[in-house]
C-alpha cells in the first residue's frame, strides 16, 4: 500500500501513516478498503453555495421572527452578499479574507448595517458547519477574531436615534395631522397613541381587540421581541377604532387595510406622510416612543419598569416580566 510521494511526506510522517494503517489491520479492517471508502465519501459529499445555504437558514427560521425581520435578512443578502459571494461554495466563503471582502467596503459607511451582516455570516456558517458543508473556525466569528482586524461599531460613528418630537410639541403635531384624513393619518394617530411601533399597527387585526375592556392583545408572533402583547387603550385610540369600524368585513380582517384586500399598509407610508407634513429629519413615527417615554417619566408617577412594559421592552427575567405584565395590564384596564 502506498503511502504517498517522498515530495510530500518525510519520514516521521510516513512512519505516523503506516503505524496507523497496522492499526486497522489489527482491527480486522483493509487499510485500502477503507481508505477507497473515505475517498469515495468524499467524493459523493454535498455542496452547497452561500447562495442556497442562506435561503435555507432563513426558511428553517423565519417562522419564528417577523415579516420585517425576515424581509431584511432577504434585503441585506440580496443588496451587500449575494453579488460578491453568492456563487461561492461554503468552504470557500469560511475565510477571513472572503468576509472581510464583504465586510470592510460596508464598515465605515454603513456600519450598523455591516455589523448585522457579520452577525448573520456568522449563523450561516454556523449552520452550514453543524450540517457538514464545511470546517473549521468561523470566519465571520468577532470575539477573539475579526475584532483584532476591525475597529468596534460604536467607536467608528455613534448610533443614530430615530428623530423624535419633544412631547409638548405632540399637541401641535396632532392639529396638523387630524388636517390630514384618510387611512394613513388615522394609522400614525393611533401609532402614536398606543405608543406602539409601525408594524404593530399596520398589521393589527379586529379580533386582536377586546371593547369591552378597552384592551388590544398583540400575538407573540406580531412582536419584537416575540412575546405576546397587551395595550391598555385610551379613548383616542378607541375613537379610532370606532372611526374605522365601518371597514370591517369578512373578507379582510385588517384594521388598517391597503390598497388592495388582504394587504396591510406598506411600509413606508406613514413616513411619507410626516414627511409630506415638513417634518422630514425632524421626527419619525417610530421617534413618538421617545417622546412617549420623556412624557411618562417626566410628567407621570409609574415606575420605570411600568414604562418600559408599555413599550414591550424586555424587564427582568421572562418569569418577572410575564408576572408584571399582566399586574400593569389588568391595573391599567381598571
Amino acid at each position: 500500500m502506498g503511502l504517498g510521494s517522498v515530495n510530500t511526506l518525510n519520514l516521521r510522517e510516513a512512519r505516523e501513516r503506516a503505524r496507523e494503517c497496522r492499526k486497522l489491520v489489527d482491527q480486522g479492517i483493509d487499510p485500502i478498503d477503507q481508505r477507497r471508502c473515505e475517498r469515495s465519501v468524499a467524493a459523493t459529499k454535498k455542496v452547497i453555495s452561500f447562495h442556497d445555504a442562506a435561503l435555507a437558514y432563513i426558511k428553517g427560521h423565519e417562522d419564528g421572527w417577523t415579516p420585517a425581520h425576515a424581509r431584511q435578512w432577504r434585503d441585506h443578502f440580496e443588496a451587500y452578499i449575494f453579488p460578491k459571494i453568492g456563487r461561492l461554495a461554503m468552504p470557500a466563503v469560511n475565510d477571513a479574507n472572503v468576509v472581510l471582502g464583504v465586510l470592510e467596503p460596508l464598515w465605515k459607511t454603513r456600519t450598523e448595517t455591516a455589523w448585522r451582516i457579520r452577525g448573520r455570516l456568522e449563523m450561516i456558517i454556523d449552520w452550514t458547519k453543524f450540517r457538514g458543508y464545511c470546517t473549521g473556525e468561523n470566519a465571520a466569528r468577532w470575539k477573539g477574531h475579526l475584532a483584532f482586524h476591525l475597529q468596534r461599531p460604536g467607536k467608528i460613528r455613534p448610533i443614530r436615534h430615530h428623530p423624535a418630537l419633544p412631547y409638548h410639541d405632540i399637541p401641535q403635531f396632532l392639529q396638523k395631522l387630524r388636517n390630514r384624513r384618510g387611512i394613513v393619518a388615522l394609522a400614525l394617530e393611533f401609532t402614536l397613541f398606543t405608543a406602539g411601533r409601525q408594524s404593530e399597527t399596520r398589521g393589527a387585526r379586529w379580533h386582536e381587540f377586546d371593547f369591552d375592556t378597552g384592551l388590544w392583545t398583540i400575538p407573540a408572533s406580531r412582536m419584537k421581541m416575540r412575546r405576546e402583547h397587551r395595550v391598555a387603550l385610551n379613548e383616542p385610540a378607541l375613537a379610532i377604532l370606532r372611526e374605522l369600524a365601518w371597514l370591517k368585513s369578512s373578507a379582510d380582517d385588517l384594521v388598517f387595510p391597503g390598497r388592495k384586500t388582504g394587504r396591510s399598509l406598506g411600509q413606508h407610508v406613514m413616513k411619507t406622510l410626516m414627511r409630506d407634513m415638513g417634518y422630514n429629519g425632524i421626527a419619525t413615527a417610530h421617534g413618538f416612543r421617545s417622546s412617549f417615554k420623556d412624557w411618562a417619566t417626566e410628567q407621570t408617577n409609574f415606575s420605570t419598569e411600568a414604562i418600559e412594559l408599555a413599550l414591550a421592552h424586555a424587564v427582568g427575567n421572562k418569569v418577572e416580566a410575564a408576572y408584571r405584565r399582566g399586574v400593569f395590564s389588568k391595573s391599567a384596564a381598571s
